[in-house]
């Protein structure tokens, strides 16, 4: 596979992403109109804290353990072809960079 097969099969939307660190090995991404409506929502979360033998309890949620960011268009779509090509994020970006070079 090609990177112009890669990017038709990849099918994505020309909108920008935000991305949502919940945890180390979790994020989210979302369409970023749709990462605002999360951002709104968790303005009013809380979180529920369920210890092993201890009191459970509701308390606040630390926005802190939630970090949000932008990701670009292009970079989601880096990320989502970068697999399928059998390469990393930051190889593809290099290897678009010079074919871009290469045609200039």
């Amino acid at each position: 596979m090609n990177i112009a097969e890669a990017k038709k099969a990849v099918k994505a939307k020309e909108t920008n992403y935000m991305v949502f660190e919940i945890s180390y090995s979790l994020k989210l991404v979302l369409p970023y109109q749709d990462g605002v409506s999360l951002l709104s929502a968790l303005s009013k979360a809380e979180t529920l804290v369920t210890p092993y033998n201890d009191q459970h309890r509701i308390g606040e949620l630390d926005m802190e353990t939630v970090k949000a960011y932008p990701m670009s268009a292009e970079n989601y779509l880096r990320h989502k072809m970068a697999p399928l090509l059998g390469v990393s994020p930051d190889e593809l970006k290099k290897a678009t960079e010079v074919a871009v070079k290469e045609t200039a």
